[in-house]
Formats: C-alpha cells, structure tokens, sequence
C-alpha cells in the first residue's frame, strides 16, 4: 500500500466530528487524503470517484433503522475497502453485532481524542478494534482486591491477561489460552498500560507486584 493512496472517506452528519475526525486521522496518517460525507450517497459515490479508498468511516445513525442489513450489504459492495463504524453511544450487544458482519472496528465518539487515534492507528496497521468497554464488567465487587490507586478496579478480563503477562506468556499464547484473538489480548494489555501508568509489558508485571495483584 502506498502511502499517497492513502485515501479515507468520513460520513457523518455532524460537521464538527467531520472536521475533528479529518484532523485526527491526519494526525495518526500524515499522507492520508480524507474525504468529508454527510449521507451514504456521498460516500459510495467517492469510492467511484477514487477506487484506492482503504477505509470508510460511517456514524450509525447514518445507516438508518435497518442499519444491519444496510451495512452488509454495502461491505459485500466496497470490499476490499475496509468499513469502521462510529457512534455517540453503542451497547457492547450493538458493536458485537457489526462486528460479526467484519467491519475493521467501531469507534465510541465520546471517547478522548488519544483513544480515537490510537483505535485508529490500530485499524489502520491492520488490526481489528474493539471497544474495551464491550469486555467492562460494570460490578468491581468480585474484583476488589484489584483496586488501583485511582479507585477504579481492574476487570476480570484484564486479571486475567494480567497473570499471564506474570507468567511471561506472549500475546499469542494468552490469545490461545483465553480462546480470544490476539487484538483482543492487545486492547486488553493497553488497558492495562494505561491504568497502571506504565510503558511496557515489564513494567506492568513490576507495577502489579508493587500493588499486590501477582
């Protein structure tokens, strides 16, 4: 793939999330060529315009009600131009079930500008994105004896990676022994990072010594 064919195509009915998302994408992809949209008219008729479109970026409200039957149809018709959906607000039942039609990630707009730019250099290096918030469990009760200095609590999920990263596991055998792909363990571990205000793998292990968890 040639960076000066990197060509992205935002639709969104909200110009300043058009404008915001042109810039990130800019911001993670510097030679990206970003084209706004407000409806799907708009939108397939620039991948007739420019056949080297890698990604199409749609707001669900967009794709209307029957939103599912909407969008498989129009992945069997861009291929191999890859689809990422964007919305306010979406239940973890509502992204796992674009995410089987496989579209390349689904973003949360509310989310903080770093973590749309990281979804989006996720997607854009090839990987699959999803949500933490699919894998949250809402109750930390089961969980209190991994509460960060923050207050907030590990989730079960993220215990989990994390004593495999204890054990020195790799991405791949922590994928294989959760039943789970390897972009998930990655999402995971990156939470993980973060919370822990850490940098590395190793240093997520020292930090959880330091506060008890392994």
């Amino acid at each position: 793939m040639k960076q000066n064919n990197f060509r992205v195509v935002v639709t969104d009915s909200n110009d300043a999330f058009m404008h915001n998302m042109a810039r990130w994408i800019k911001e993670v992809q510097p030679e990206a060529v970003v084209t706004p949209c407000k409806d799907l008219d708009c939108s397939l008729l620039a991948l007739l315009e420019e056949p080297f479109v890698q990604f199409l970026i749609f707001d669900l409200n967009v794709l209307g009600e029957d939103w599912r039957s909407r969008l498989e149809k129009i992945i069997e018709k861009v291929r191999p131009t890859q689809v990422i959906l964007a919305a306010q607000y979406a239940s973890a039942q509502t992204i796992l079930s674009a995410l089987k039609l496989n579209i390349k990630g689904f973003l949360i707009k509310t989310s903080t500008p770093e973590s749309i730019k990281n979804a989006l250099k996720f997607m854009f290096e090839g990987e699959i994105y999803i949500p933490t918030s699919v894998y949250e469990k809402a109750d930390p009760k089961d969980h209190t004896a991994y509460q960060l200095p923050s207050g907030k609590f590990l989730t079960p999920r993220q215990i989990e990676v994390l004593g495999y990263l204890g054990e020195g596991k790799s991405n791949k055998q922590i994928a294989y022994e959760m039943s789970v792909s390897e972009a998930t363990v990655k999402l995971h571990i990156n939470a993980l990072l973060r919370h822990l205000k850490t940098s590395n793998r190793t240093q997520i292990v020292v930090k959880a010594q330091s506060l008890g968890f392994l």
